[in-house]
């Protein structure tokens, strides 16, 4: 699977080339009449989460074994910011590790913004291994 490819695509699509879990409801309980419920779709293996919107349409992808996804993504968990950059253009955000108290620490991450995705990558504490890069389309990033 790629996951550029995948993201913006009905679920419905896919779901035959991929090996999920099902999709499952986000929040049960709505606290307002507006809310939409939510669902998800998670790789058996736990290497990635989709997040559905209306009419299943994919519209953030979680990657948590980013070196499973290297050759469709460009960079691996190893990769400096510099290589992604060569690939997925200048970084629009950049925040540096931070420590907030009571929360504990949070590792460093930068975001890179295009017409058709947002990548978001995250690095481990005290680290420039990558954690967890968030695909999203723009209409939905914060």
């Amino acid at each position: 699977m790629n996951p550029i490819d995948s993201l913006g695509k009905n679920f419905s699509d896919i779901q035959d080339s991929v090996t999920h879990t099902g999709i499952e409801v986000v929040f049960d309980d709505l606290d307002h009449d507006d809310a939409e419920q939510e669902f998800s779709v998670s790789a058996k293996n736990g290497s990635w989460e989709f997040s559905l919107g209306t009419g299943q349409l994919i519209e953030a992808i979680f990657i948590y074994r980013l070196d499973d996804f290297s050759d469709s993504l460009g960079f691996n968990s190893n990769s400096p910011r510099k290589e992604i950059e060569k690939i997925h253009g200048e970084a629009t955000a950049i925040c540096e590790q931070s420590d907030y108290g009571l929360l504990g620490a949070s590792g460093a991450w930068e975001r890179y913004d295009n017409t058709e995705y947002y990548l978001h990558v995250e690095h481990e504490i005290n680290s420039t291994l990558i954690k967890l890069v968030t695909l999203m389309l723009p209409s939905v990033a914060p």
